[in-house]
């Protein structure tokens, strides 16, 4: 699909880019204020919000969130009644699709290290450290060929931005879940047909209070 072919690209093209380190703990914003383990009630103080219809675990926001000059629809995630994603979805178009490529792909801040496809995971992290660069991107290529078919595909870029070290020293996505600290960012940008879907969650956090990554729609 032309759109998978433009994400693999940009994602081929970010290989060659490094970022830079810093430090930071305390809250995790997750997007325009809202932060990681925020109470169900905090969220309904900052936000008119209301159960989503076809979840009501989650909270839908009755005004649409502005992003790229557009309005998405604005989701919160929660697990035992703690905040751990904002969810931002669209009617994609192509326009918007190159802008949030622009975006992630960079390479000034952010980082893919996974990709997730039909139940495969491809971890670039490690794939980078076994095959380097070169063979990273055939790897890529291939991992696209073999999930052409598939409904839909997670990138999960996390925020480098003044943390190279950590890039420096991660083996692989498992490794650096384990040692990273708790404040990294991350966004999930989901693509389907005709949907676009990007989840603003702290990875780092969330495995460690002993959750699974965010990939569901």
């Amino acid at each position: 699909m032309p759109m998978r072919n433009r994400l693999i690209s940009f994602i081929l093209f970010l290989l060659t880019a490094l970022l830079c380190a810093c430090d930071g703990e305390g809250q995790i914003e997750l997007f325009e204020g809202f932060t990681y383990g925020m109470s169900v009630n905090e969220v309904r103080k900052k936000a008119d919000v209301f159960p989503c219809p076809d979840d009501r675990r989650m909270l839908c926001r009755r005004s649409p969130a502005a992003l790229f000059k557009t309005g998405w629809e604005q989701r919160f995630v929660f697990s035992a009644e703690r905040l751990v994603a904002v969810r931002l979805i669209t009617k994609e178009t192509p326009k918007i699709r190159d802008d949030v490529n622009k975006w992630l792909d960079s390479g000034y801040r952010y980082m893919p290290v996974l990709i997730m496809s039909g139940g495969a995971k491809f971890d670039v992290l490690a794939t980078l450290r076994t095959q380097g660069r070169e063979g990273t991107r055939e790897a890529i290529r291939q991992f696209a060929r073999r999930t052409a078919r598939d409904d839909k595909t997670t990138y999960l870029y996390l925020d480098f931005d003044k943390r190279e070290s950590l890039l420096n020293d991660a083996q692989s996505y498992a490794a650096l879940v384990a040692h990273a600290p708790r404040d990294l960012r991350g966004i999930e940008q989901t693509v389907e047909d005709e949907c676009l879907c990007l989840t603003f969650l702290a990875p780092i956090a969330h495995a460690q209070d002993g959750a699974i990554p965010v990939v569901k729609k």
